[in-house]
């Protein structure tokens, strides 16, 4: 169906480049065989953290393939680390070319000085005296990974930090709806909600719904939380601004990005540590946590992505 819905497109248009953005399961095969027949040029692009690899540790590779990553039939493949780019070699007769082209998002991220004098997320009061923590959680499921149960411990941690730490003032994204948790989740999602509803009455806690701009949030920052393992935290440190992943419950020890020492926390006390010590780091002392020529991150960390991306599909 997908194949013959294709060929009558494109009797009707012509297209050059057919860009795709994580474009999953079988529909894409039809789709991409007529494109293919056509002429047209496919580019699959991808983003960083939602694939089985950032959960793999090394007794588990082979483990760790999926079918939806195999039988893409694009021509090209773009992504944003070495890692994911060999992930998707490891499955058969995807991509004919593969390029690493660093963080397409960070390129929104802009300078942190810049961001505070033109946000209207917070105030310039706020942003004078006090340490500023921006925070992302995750699409929470029923009892699988990434569970209703961790969600509302990483909310808990969150307030019980801006209780503890007097002088750190933290903004919290909500990557869904709020009343999308009733029904996710009847059992936990409400827990959810009330934890939610308790941190908008905080005087030093501030919930952005998932309308809100992450560039604009991550950019005013001094240092990004993210819950193990969403991108908020891939984009900052693809523009090397401070930034962690925050596994509330201890359930992702030892896997890829667990290996980089500091760069994700499993506790409530690993996590106010973590702060204190990235709060008393002098300016002009931060390095990035992972080191340079690691595979897990952007290769170039300079917020130039897109550019990138543009030039090859120029040259092709």
């Amino acid at each position: 169906f997908n194949y013959f819905r294709s060929k009558k497109v494109l009797s009707d248009i012509i297209i050059d480049n057919f860009i795709s953005h994580s474009d999953y399961a079988a529909d894409h095969i039809g789709r991409n065989i007529a494109l293919r027949q056509a002429g047209v040029r496919t580019w699959f692009f991808t983003d960083a953290m939602n694939h089985a690899v950032v959960y793999r540790k090394e007794e588990s590779k082979q483990d760790m393939r999926m079918p939806y990553c195999a039988y893409l039939l694009y021509d090209h493949f773009i992504t944003w680390n070495e890692a994911t780019a060999e992930y998707y070699r490891e499955h058969p007769d995807s991509f004919k070319e593969i390029h690493v082209v660093g963080c397409i998002w960070s390129e929104h991220i802009k300078e942190k000085e810049q961001a505070r004098k033109e946000t209207s997320v917070i105030n310039k009061e706020i942003i004078d005296n006090f340490y500023i923590l921006s925070c992302f959680d995750s699409s929470y499921l029923r009892n699988v990974r990434l569970s209703y149960q961790e969600g509302i411990a990483f909310a808990a941690h969150l307030l019980r930090l801006a209780d503890e730490c007097p002088d750190v003032y933290i903004i919290l994204k909500e990557k869904k709806e709020r009343d999308v948790h009733y029904f996710s989740d009847p059992v936990f999602g409400p827990k959810l909600i009330e934890i939610y509803n308790r941190m908008d009455t905080h005087p030093r806690m501030k919930l952005c719904p998932h309308q809100a701009d992450t560039a604009e949030i991550i950019a005013i920052a001094d240092m990004v939380v993210s819950f193990s393992f969403t991108s908020p935290t891939f984009e900052a440190l693809s523009v090397n601004r401070a930034a962690i992943w925050h596994d509330p419950m201890g359930f992702y020890k030892d896997m890829l990005y667990d290996k980089v020492d500091g760069l994700v926390t499993h506790s409530y006390e690993d996590l106010k540590a973590k702060i204190l010590q990235m709060k008393n780091t002098k300016p002009g002392e931060y390095r990035n946590l992972i080191p340079a020529g690691s595979p897990l991150l952007d290769p170039y960390r300079d917020g130039k992505a897109v550019e990138r991306f543009r030039d090859l599909l120029m040259s092709n």
